[in-house]
C-alpha cells in the first residue's frame, strides 16, 4: 500500500510545476504581441498547452480510476478514467510532437539558415497540424476501440481497469 501511495501522490508534486511552468509559458507568449508574431513562439505556445492538459491529467494520478477498484485516491468512474487516459494520450503525443516541431525549426533556421518569415510561410502550418491531428486524432481512434481501458496501476500483478 506504501508503493500505491507514492505512486499517487508523487505526481501531484512534479504535476504542479509542470502546471506553473506551462502557464508562465502561455502567459509569456499570450501577452505579447511580438512574441505572438514568431513562430518559435507560436510553437512553444502550442507545446505549452498540450503540456498542461498533461500537467492536468497527471496531477489527478488516481482520481479518475473507478472507486471500487481499490486503488488509493481512487474516486472516479469508467468514464473518468476512460477521459483521464484520453486526455492523457493526445497530450502526451502532441505536446511529443511539438517538440519534434520545435527542432525543425532550428534546423531550418540555424542550419539552412531560413528566416522565421519563410519558416512561417513554408512550415509552420505543418508545425502545427502534424502534432495536434497526430495527437488527437489517435485518441479519438481509441475510443471506440476502449483501447484506455484497462490501465495498469503499480505493477502487472495488480492490474486494474477502468471498466467492470
Amino acid at each position: 500500500m506504501s508503493q500505491q501511495k507514492f505512486l499517487a501522490l508523487c505526481p501531484k508534486f512534479t504535476a504542479a510545476l509542470s502546471l506553473l511552468g506551462s502557464t508562465y509559458i502561455l502567459e509569456h507568449v499570450a501577452t505579447s504581441a511580438k512574441r505572438r508574431r514568431q513562430p518559435y513562439h507560436r510553437i512553444l505556445f502550442g507545446m505549452s498547452l498540450m503540456d498542461l492538459t498533461f500537467a492536468v491529467k497527471n496531477f489527478l494520478t488516481t482520481w479518475p480510476i473507478p472507486a471500487d477498484a481499490g486503488i488509493y485516491l481512487a474516486s472516479g468512474t469508467t468514464e473518468t478514467c476512460t477521459a483521464a487516459g484520453f486526455f492523457g494520450h493526445a497530450a502526451s503525443l502532441s505536446s511529443s510532437l511539438y517538440n519534434g516541431s520545435l527542432t525543425a525549426y532550428f534546423l531550418l533556421t540555424i542550419r539552412y539558415r531560413w528566416f522565421p518569415r519563410k519558416f512561417a510561410r513554408r512550415a509552420e502550418a505543418w508545425a502545427h497540424s502534424v502534432p495536434l491531428l497526430v495527437g488527437w486524432s489517435t485518441a479519438l481512434a481509441a475510443l471506440p476501440l476502449r483501447l484506455f481501458n484497462p490501465i495498469e496501476w503499480v505493477s502487472e500483478a495488480d492490474r486494474i481497469t477502468c471498466s467492470k
